[in-house]
């Protein structure tokens, strides 16, 4: 009996490992995989040839909180996308060529009941401002900034 359990316990453990989602059926979708960079540059289609910064974080417009995705930064704009788990493919909810950027900052969205957010915040040219809570804040505060500067 006891060769019996443990054979079950074994199939169990093995069976589990196999049940895990694969990348195509998360949020983040080929965020951390080789195929992310083809499939985004093919997605955004505008020139673009390489990725400077992603990151699977939030999207804020006027502090309030829109939508969860990839914050994507290419040599030709910023972007941010959602992953339809249904369509497999990224669907770009924010575009900003690099020469609409005006201005990037930082600030603090105080939150009543929630931990607060730091957002890099991004000015189009138009005086719109889009925020990304980023833990990798200051690598694409550095990368907009070439943007800018340039």
């Amino acid at each position: 009996m006891k060769k019996f359990y443990f054979s079950f316990l074994v199939l169990i453990t093995l069976l589990s490992g196999c049940s895990a989602l694969g990348p195509m059926q998360t949020q983040q979708g080929l965020l951390s995989t080789k195929q992310f960079k083809p499939i985004f540059i093919e997605t955004v289609k505008d020139g673009s040839s390489e990725i400077l910064f992603k990151e699977f974080t939030t999207m804020y417009q006027n502090d309030d909180l829109k939508a969860w995705g990839i914050f994507t930064i290419t040599d030709q704009g910023v972007y941010f996308a959602q992953w339809d788990v249904r369509g497999f493919e990224y669907n770009i909810m924010f575009k900003l060529s690099k020469n609409e950027i005006s201005k990037i900052e930082e600030r603090i969205v105080k939150r009543d009941l929630w931990a607060n957010s730091k957002l890099l915040t991004i000015f189009d040219k138009n005086g719109i401002e889009t925020g990304f809570a980023l833990n990798g804040d200051r690598a694409a505060l550095s990368t907009l900034n070439k943007f800018i500067k340039n």
